[in-house]
């Protein structure tokens, strides 16, 4: 037991002591718990010794696989530890790696889009300009009041694209400002709709209203709510397959007033619908990429939602159009 202890170990411990040759084979000396077919450890105590009989003694272990994993599960416990931080920095680098890779898909067709959309404009401005220019139309005043009245639509557009970065940026910082009034919720819809009547009978289609006759009050911003209905008409229209239909309904549960606008477009994958309200995410494949834009718009469309202490949902089916529905509080007129 003390040459055990010498070399370090401590673990409880079986023995027998046997003298074995050609011609004898006897125990002399065993403990109690010493088993015959027991894993043993075996030494000859008469090794390097010519005239000597050959004496052995025979080592049993009971407790070794524990006493084994006692000594080791400091440096076992520091090895899983080890393994898991380089299991999860290597995750967290492929994650980064990942999204960095996105951002950068992302930027570029941000980039492509906002150059696409601001070139449109600057390119009918410049040819109007030129068109101006020309004596035969300086001495046409109807063609001259034409020509100014495109240079006032794109100097429009730019102008609206420009404004609607700059407030994504200001959401983004946490900078927007509201100006909260109480305002009518369905003169809001009725203007919106007034806005897109025109493009609406232009690719023959048709915007329907059900509930939204008597006003409705409630407390926000009115610029900014009318920016977000307009988004979502807007929407309607653009991927719509033609004989669009959009239906408008407005609901008072009590607590709320839900708006819902349903359209009959070409729908939304629904891989795609819980990532529609990402910043500058646009839904990729078929003819939707053909349509331009930021990935802006949505949203945009749920921060003021969400500002105004509202929500607002999506639910579709691809081929058979959207329901966007606007939850917005009754008890914060």
């Amino acid at each position: 037991q003390k040459e055990l202890a010498s070399k370090g170990i401590s673990t409880p411990f079986e023995f027998q002591l046997r003298k074995q040759d050609k011609n004898t084979d006897k125990i002399f000396a065993q403990s109690e718990g010493f088993k015959k077919a027991g894993k043993t450890y075996k030494a000859d105590l008469s090794n390097k010794r010519i005239f000597s009989d050959h004496n052995y003694l025979y080592l049993q272990f009971p407790d070794e696989d524990n006493y084994l994993f006692s000594s080791m599960k400091n440096i076992l416990l520091l090895s899983v530890l080890f393994s898991l931080l380089i299991i999860t920095v290597f995750y967290l680098t492929l994650n980064t790696i990942l999204k960095q890779k996105r951002i950068t898909e992302i930027k570029n067709d941000f980039i492509n889009n906002m150059t696409h959309e601001l070139k449109t404009p600057i390119a009918t401005s410049s040819l109007a300009i030129d068109a101006i220019n020309n004596p035969q139309v300086k001495n046409n005043q109807e063609r001259f009041n034409q020509y100014t009245a495109i240079l006032k639509e794109e100097n429009r557009k730019l102008n609206s694209h420009v404004e609607r970065v700059l407030q994504m940026a200001l959401i983004d910082k946490g900078n927007l400002q509201l100006h909260k009034t109480r305002i009518d919720l369905c003169a809001i819809i009725q203007a919106s709709i007034n806005t897109y009547k025109l493009q609406a009978e232009h690719c023959n289609g048709h915007i329907m209203v059900d509930g939204a006759q008597t006003p409705v009050f409630i407390t926000g911003d009115e610029f900014h709510l009318l920016a977000a209905f307009n988004n979502l008409l807007d929407n309607a229209l653009k991927y719509s397959k033609g004989n669009c239909l959009v239906q408008i309904s407005l609901h008072n549960t009590g607590t709320h007033f839900l708006v819902k606008i349903k359209d009959n477009g070409i729908g939304i994958d629904a891989d795609h619908q819980k990532k529609v309200f990402d910043r500058f995410y646009r839904v990729q494949g078929g003819n939707l990429h053909d349509v331009k834009g930021f990935g802006l718009g949505l949203s945009y469309v749920k921060s003021i939602i969400e500002s105004h202490n509202g929500s607002i949902e999506l639910q579709s089916e691809k081929g058979k159009g959207s329901t966007f529905t606007i939850k917005l509080p009754a008890n914060e007129a």
